[in-house]
C-alpha cells in the first residue's frame, strides 16, 4: 500500500509539485490501520515518512528537512498518522468485540430454537400418547381450570374436548352429589390435593 501511495504521489507531481507531500500516504496509513495489525500501521508510517520526505519534500533526494515549514509539516504527518492508527485500532477492537457479542447471540439463539424444538417434540409424543390412551386422562390448574383431557376423558364425561378446556372442572363435572345435593368446592379431594399438595382418595 505504501508504495502504491508512493505510485500515486509519483503521478501526482507534475500537478502538486512540492505542495501536499503526503496527500496519498494518509490513505496508505488508513488503509493499512483498518485491515493490519498496529505493527503495519507503524511500519507504514515510517516507510510513508522516509518516502515522502526523500522524493517529494525540498531538497529532494535528502533526508534533510531545512525549513521550519516543512519540519512542522513533517511533524503534524506523523501526529496524524498516529492519530489515524489510534482511532482506527479502537475501531477495530470495536468492531472485534462487536463480533464475539454477534457470534454468542446466534450461538444463544441456534440453542434455544433446538430447545424449543425439543420442548415442541416432547410435547407432541406427550400429547400423542396421552390421546391414544384408553382410559381418561385429564389435568388441571392450581385454579381448577382443565388445560388437558385426552378424548377417552371427554368422551366418558358426556363432552366434546374443546367444551372441558379452560373450563372449570369442578362446576361441570363434581357441582352436585348423585342424590342432588350440592357438592361444595371445600370437600372436593381433588381441590383439597391443589391446595395442599398431598394425596386425597375420592
Amino acid at each position: 500500500l505504501t508504495v502504491l501511495a508512493l505510485s500515486g504521489r509519483f503521478a501526482l507531481d507534475p500537478i502538486l509539485g512540492d505542495h501536499l507531500p503526503y496527500v496519498t500516504f494518509f490513505m496508505a496509513v488508513a488503509v493499512t490501520t483498518w485491515y493490519g495489525g498496529l505493527g503495519a500501521s507503524l511500519t507504514a508510517i515510517g516507510l510513508s515518512g522516509l518516502l515522502s520526505n526523500w522524493f517529494f519534500i525540498p531538497p529532494r533526494q535528502t533526508l534533510v528537512v531545512p525549513g521550519i515549514m516543512q519540519q512542522v509539516g513533517y511533524a503534524t504527518f506523523f501526529i496524524v498518522c498516529l492519530a489515524i492508527v489510534a482511532f482506527g485500532q479502537a475501531a477495530r477492537r470495536a468492531r472485534e468485540r462487536a463480533e464475539v457479542v454477534m457470534d454468542g447471540l446466534r450461538r444463544e439463539i441456534r440453542e434455544r430454537m433446538r430447545a424449543e424444538e425439543q420442548l415442541a417434540s416432547a410435547k407432541r409424543r406427550t400429547e400423542t400418547i396421552l390421546e391414544s390412551a384408553g382410559e381418561a386422562i385429564f389435568g388441571i390448574n392450581i385454579e381448577g381450570l382443565s388445560t388437558f383431557i385426552n378424548p377417552a376423558g371427554a368422551e366418558m364425561f358426556g363432552y366434546r374436548v374443546e367444551e372441558l378446556l379452560g373450563k372449570n372442572s369442578h362446576e361441570i363435572l363434581h357441582h352436585s352429589y348423585p342424590d342432588g345435593r350440592h357438592y361444595p368446592v371445600c370437600e372436593c379431594p381433588i381441590y383439597a390435593s391443589l391446595r395442599d399438595g398431598k394425596m386425597h382418595r375420592a
